[in-house]
């Protein structure tokens, strides 16, 4: 069940909607099994091989050069499920209009007038096919057999005495996907006569629920559902890695590292919504709404889409293009990645008791979709639109490790003093990291845009990190992360559906960065020999361990939102957003842990 202010039932307040029962959408699920829905998920079996030769040669050119060189043929099948029942997915070739089973005012199938059909989980649907019939595979697509990996790489010392080398190298990867990028993956798994997904809209109460019973599963109308599918051929994830840097032994065991990396991500697994609103749509004929005296439709049930899908009179299921559908979700192969970093590594190891290793990365990663994060429920027609700033990116990264034998007592004559005193080791793991980016969609109470989705917010300023402190009417004094007054609503004019720029909102995804994080971990530890175990060697080791030692704040979360109560194009401050720009959360406090080890 969801309540959201964008439906005609709601109060205006989505808290309220829950407890009265005004549903703005609700969904079921089931596992039925010819056709009679049995109740939770069926686990079932999927199949797919990797057969992958790689041939892989070091050649050492002369005393200052070696190259590596290297192929590999990543041969994957299909995943295909197992069982007789098969997979099923949508293909939009085989739906037809004229076949399909119309939506009544409430949202609910009712049968086709020609035809008397009204599609039921025991039958697949329009437009849905079994995969392995009708010319289609097992898996319903074909992958790529395409999957040739290069490798090149090298080592150079210039000089030839073993202090300075450079390196690089080149290879691409492929990627047979895990259960839910490859393939014939979750969508396959949720389409079909295999799930009973009714899904229903605009509920006045929870009554207004009705049970579907196995006796009437034949007759008995349900909402619109929502399949998955996949392309009809498939390209595995590819990454192309590269890499240039410079080595250097300053003696003392200690070594210093400066590197390029970088990396190119194609064919990457995303998914989208397939049946959404056409961008553009001007009028539609709905019989199901004709003669409902909805404002933006007249008597025969011809609707000026924008106008009710903007104002939020009907949901936009009676406007897709795949009628009898709600979302159907394409998995597919087209998200496309950049990685590039500067890397700094220095190392000092085992002297005078001293082990010292630290690393500095400064990177961007930018895509469209990282693992399927984007700004989905917005608009899907061009993911493009989304491409910026990854979502896990971490612009810098310090970090600093280290383990010191204490000198102090170490061999002094007092045996007591050197058992009590000496002997002692101190470690530490310093982390410094700059936080992650964030998103912030809007949404305005009673609205939504010209294709009945989700919207995103406008800048009205300078937006970024502006530390502050707020003083919250229930918490007092709240550090404040960014000014909620650079952030605002969407005009009304950015809602239709028409191309202009800031259609939907001018703001994409991950503008803003959240806060980093500076934390020390250190342990001091102490081995006592023992007398015990004869013939055997046998310690006591006694540990402190302390994390976020210096106990100081690390803010990790920030209140990022606007009010749906904001009005079009204003501010998203005031009273209808207190808490918005605020920290949210902190990692934790200091932990103290004190542990005896027994060694023998």
């Amino acid at each position: 069940m969801s309540f959201s202010t964008s439906n005609s039932v709601s109060t205006g307040n989505a808290l309220a909607d829950m407890y009265l029962g005004r549903i703005g959408s609700y969904t079921e699920c089931s596992t039925t099994l010819k056709g009679i829905p049995i109740g939770g998920m069926q686990y079932r079996s999927y199949r797919q091989y990797s057969i992958e030769p790689f041939f892989q040669d070091d050649w050492k050119v002369n005393k200052k050069l070696t190259l590596n060189l290297g192929l590999r043929y990543s041969l994957f099948t299909n995943l295909s499920m197992t069982q007789s029942t098969g997979s099923y997915a949508f293909e939009p070739s085989l739906y037809d209009p004229a076949l399909e089973a119309p939506l009544d005012s409430a949202g609910v199938l009712v049968p086709n007038p020609a035809t008397g059909q009204i599609y039921t989980p025991n039958i697949a649907g329009n437009g849905i096919v079994r995969c392995g019939t009708m010319g289609f595979s097992l898996a319903c697509t074909n992958g790529t057999h395409k999957n040739i990996g290069p490798r090149f790489g090298f080592a150079y010392d210039p000089t030839g005495s073993g202090k300075t080398v450079i390196r690089g190298g080149y290879g691409i990867f492929y990627e047979i996907g895990s259960f839910n990028e490859s393939m014939a993956g979750l969508p396959l798994w949720t389409t079909g006569p295999s799930t009973l997904a009714p899904n229903l809209f605009n509920l006045a109460s929870y009554s207004a629920i009705t049970p579907v019973s196995p006796s009437t599963i034949q007759t008995e109308p349900t909402g619109p559902s929502s399949p998955g599918t996949i392309p009809t051929t498939w390209k595995f994830p590819a990454v192309q890695n590269f890499s240039l840097g410079v080595q250097h032994d300053f003696g003392v065991s200690t070594i210093l590292t400066v590197s390029y990396v970088g990396s190119l991500g194609r064919d990457l697994a995303t998914q989208r919504n397939i049946n959404q609103v056409p961008l553009g749509a001007t009028t539609m004929t709905v019989p199901g709404l004709a003669g409902t005296n909805i404002a933006g439709c007249n008597s025969p049930g011809v609707c000026n889409v924008q106008q009710v899908l903007i104002n939020a009179e009907e949901p936009n299921v009676f406007f897709v293009p795949y009628q009898g559908y709600s979302t159907i979700t394409m998995q597919q192969d087209t998200a496309a990645s950049n990685y590039n970093s500067l890397q700094v590594e220095f190392r000092h190891t085992f002297s005078k008791g001293l082990t010292l290793q630290s690393a500095y990365t400064w990177s961007h990663s930018l895509d469209n979709s990282s693992d399927y994060s984007y700004q989905s429920g917005i608009d899907d027609s061009n993911l493009n639109r989304w491409y910026a700033t990854s979502s896990f990116n971490r612009a810098q990264m310090w970090i600093t490790n280290f383990v010191y034998d204490l000198p102090f007592f170490r061999h002094s004559s007092n045996a007591f003093a050197r058992a009590a005193f000496g002997g002692w080791s101190l470690s530490d793991i310093t982390s410094f990291f700059s936080g992650p980016p964030m998103s912030i969609p809007c949404g305005i109470n009673g609205m939504s845009s010209g294709i009945g989705e989700s919207i995103m917010c406008n800048s009205l300023g300078t937006l970024g990190v502006s530390k502050h402190v707020i003083d919250d009417p229930q918490f007092g004094p709240t550090p404040g992360w960014f000014n909620p007054g650079a952030l605002g609503q969407p005009n009304v004019a950015q809602l239709a559906s028409n191309g202009e720029p800031g259609m939907f909102g001018y703001n994409g995804r991950n503008i803003l960065w959240g806060p980093g994080r500076n934390n020390w971990d250190m342990a001091l530890v102490k081995d006592f020999e023992t007398p015990w175990f004869s013939g055997e060697h046998s310690t006591v080791q006694f540990r402190l361990e302390t994390f976020n030692t210096f106990n100081h704040p690390q803010f990790q979360g920030v209140n990022a939102f606007c009010s749906g109560a904001t009005l079009p194009g204003q501010p998203c401050n005031g009273t209808s957003n207190i808490g918005n720009g605020e920290v949210s959360s902190a990692w934790s406090p200091r932990i103290l842990q004190l542990a005896l080890k027994l060694i023998f």
